[in-house]
């Protein structure tokens, strides 16, 4: 598990040419991990090609005002997501 509860993470912003359940609002964006909820085939490799290992998967949340700017609500939106979709932040400020 490279993630903990409570760590600030950015997702990545890479474009692929099918499917990902990475969602285009969230890409590039700071939140925060919730929870780690196991470890499970990829769908992106898996429809792509067939097979993939198990990769950790995470409950990470957002600030509204974050992924849509101010006026958008002040409530979080939670994701899970796969630990390729992720990258620690250090040093940045939110």
């Amino acid at each position: 598990m490279a993630f903990l509860p409570g760590q600030q993470v950015r997702t990545r912003i890479t474009i692929t040419a099918g499917h990902t359940r990475l969602p285009d609002y969230a890409r590039g964006r700071i939140g925060t991990i919730h929870r780690h909820r196991g470890s499970y085939p990829l769908p992106d490799e898996l429809v792509a090609h067939g097979h993939t290992n198990p990769e950790a998967l995470y409950s990470a949340y957002f600030e509204a005002s974050d992924l849509w700017g101010e006026g958008s609500g002040h409530h979080r939106v939670y994701l899970d997501l796969y630990e390729s979709y992720l990258q620690p932040v250090e040093g940045e400020m939110q």
